[in-house]
């Protein structure tokens, strides 16, 4: 019985995982996009014209940090 209330108590506990994100939007230089909680995976999802998306990434946590562009022409 223990057993089992343990496993529905670690099942309930928050979980913080990869979070995806559409930016309507293009960020730019002087307006970028702010990313909150850079230390959750994130994938942000836009669609590029031929210009450049800007984003800005602050934490007080070290943390690895990992980019990636994926493109479907």
């Amino acid at each position: 019985m223990r057993l089992l209330l343990f496993i529905l108590f670690l099942f309930s506990m928050p979980v913080h995982a990869h979070q995806p994100k559409l930016i309507n939007y293009s960020p730019t230089i002087d307006s970028p996009h702010k990313v909150f909680f850079p230390e959750i995976s994130k994938a942000y999802y836009g669609k590029l014209t031929g210009n450049p998306h800007y984003y800005i990434v602050n934490s007080d946590k070290a943390f690895s940090f990992y980019a990636g562009i994926l493109s479907n022409v």
